[in-house]
């Protein structure tokens, strides 16, 4: 299938993006205003302006924690355990079964949701399989702590909600790296037609992760911590560099910084996030056909070969593009095999 969106979608996108260009366009405007006053006032001014999307429990910013996502987990359980007692105000668990860390995780959890959570520094960021995430200094983890009945998700589409994570987080990065020479450097013309052929480079790369020019540049966390909750977990390499890296996967990985040669604000890159989350969630559930196509439009594996191992199967083939469910077409020296989930090799 070439890399290009269907005409319902683009449709659908074109309506969704002039309504959001008028606080697009304001969010810049106002965030310059921001820079100058200081950094708390910028994040203030980030904060309303994920609220004004939609996301209605905003943001909190922490300098540091060990996992973004089991940090959103936390505070899932505290909503469940304050909802149920207010639900039931004459049935109050013992006061020894609540420690005080419990108590203060209940009374800080938001009000509202989406909520989002960012850190500047991660110290054990997790990915799928148990593996673990590198989190080298100044680059992005985000998690966001969704409501699942608000947005139509349930356990059979998780893995268009992954797909739809990735789609997003590629958008999101397309947009900043077309953006960030003419909107914050004025860089010549010759440099905006580089940074908008690396934008069209990156790709979304099956199951969860993001590519530039064949290395990794973010990486997909989804969990469930319970019935009610799902928590979408995005690491970024932003401005951090690959050189900073483990050696051992310092030839896989690509940053943000080393791709335009600068670094690049930091708080317009979640503003985009947030807005292309939001986006496609709206996908959900009557527009997931739409979104299968454009992530298999855009997917980096299509026409190559793949070796995926799948508990204790091992799946090589050449890749055709995904089934409506979100499954990886894999064809084999047997014949084509619907992939659901695995890592890649």
């Amino acid at each position: 299938m070439t890399k290009r969106k269907t005409v319902a979608f683009k449709r659908r996108e074109a309506l969704v993006r002039n309504k959001i260009e008028k606080r697009s366009t304001q969010y810049y405007a106002d965030q310059d205003d921001a820079d100058v006053v200081s950094d708390g006032d910028s994040e203030l001014l980030l904060h309303k302006n994920l609220v004004s999307l939609g996301i209605a429990g905003g943001l909190r910013h922490l300098k540091s924690c060990d996992s973004t996502n089991d940090y959103l987990k936390t505070f899932a359980q505290s909503i469940v355990l304050r909802e149920s007692q207010q639900h039931n105000p004459f049935v109050k668990p013992p006061s020894f079964q609540i420690n005080p860390l419990e108590w203060l995780n209940q009374m800080a959890a938001p009000r509202a949701l989406p909520y989002v959570l960012i850190t500047d520094e991660q110290t054990a960021g997790r990915g799928r399989q148990s593996n673990t995430w590198w989190t080298g200094q100044g680059a992005l983890a985000f998690s966001m702590l969704l409501d699942a009945k608000q947005h139509g998700l349930k356990p059979h589409t998780m893995a268009h909600l992954s797909l739809g994570v990735g789609f997003a987080t590629m958008q999101a990065l397309r947009s900043i790296t077309e953006e960030t020479p003419a909107i914050l450097n004025n860089e010549t013309e010759n440099d905006v037609n580089a940074t908008s052929a690396a934008a069209s480079n990156i790709e979304i790369r099956w199951p969860n992760d993001v590519y530039v020019n064949g290395r990794k540049i973010a990486g997909i966390l989804i969990e469930a911590p319970n019935l009610r909750h799902i928590i979408i977990g995005i690491g970024i390499n932003t401005n951090n560099s690959a050189t900073e890296a483990p050696e051992e996967i310092r030839d896989r990985i690509v940053t943000l910084s080393d791709v335009l040669g600068h670094e690049i604000n930091q708080k317009i890159l979640i503003y985009h996030l947030c807005r292309e989350i939001m986006d496609m969630l709206s996908c959900f559930p009557s527009h997931l056909t739409e979104l299968i196509e454009n992530a298999e439009a855009n997917l980096h594996q299509v026409g190559k070969m793949v070796n995926i191992t799948h508990e204790n199967e091992r799946i090589i083939g050449k890749c055709l593009g995904l089934n409506p469910d979100g499954s990886l077409r894999v064809l084999t020296e047997t014949g084509e095999k619907a992939v659901v989930s695995g890592v890649m090799i």
